[in-house]
């Protein structure tokens, strides 16, 4: 964690895209981010890992910090090289990783869409 913290730093202010864009060059993959409706009761967030890319599935009907958290939490099983099943549902699972994938850029759906409170913008990297 020390040696990824050194490569990566923390971007002051608090930016997650700056942290993920950070955490990209310092592992050499890229990370897809894609929002998903969530219910109560429901996991609200995951990890996948591919070939090529990793992609963190998050709440999109949350507050910007608990989304910061969610992505947060999963980048941990990422970097502690964690192993599972997948507990999203087929659907949801399907909606994380579209087969038709946009130009780099961090949402699953191809218009930008701001993010709660301070608007800032969340696409995907594909």
């Amino acid at each position: 964690m020390d040696d990824l913290l050194r490569h990566t730093g923390v971007p002051y202010p608090w930016d997650i895209n700056q942290f993920l864009d950070r955490l990209e060059r310092h592992r050499g993959r890229d990370i897809d981010l894609c929002a998903i409706a969530c219910s109560v009761g429901d996991s609200c967030g995951a990890w996948q890992q591919h070939p090529d890319h990793d992609v963190i599935a998050y709440a999109e009907n949350t507050s910007a910090f608990h989304q910061d958290h969610i992505i947060l939490h999963e980048v941990g099983h990422m970097i502690s090289q964690h192993r599972g099943r997948c507990v999203l549902s087929k659907t949801k699972r399907s909606a994380s990783h579209p087969t038709s994938r946009p130009p780099r850029s961090r949402t699953c759906s191809t218009a930008p869409r701001a993010r709660p409170r301070n608007a800032r913008l969340r696409r995907s990297r594909r």
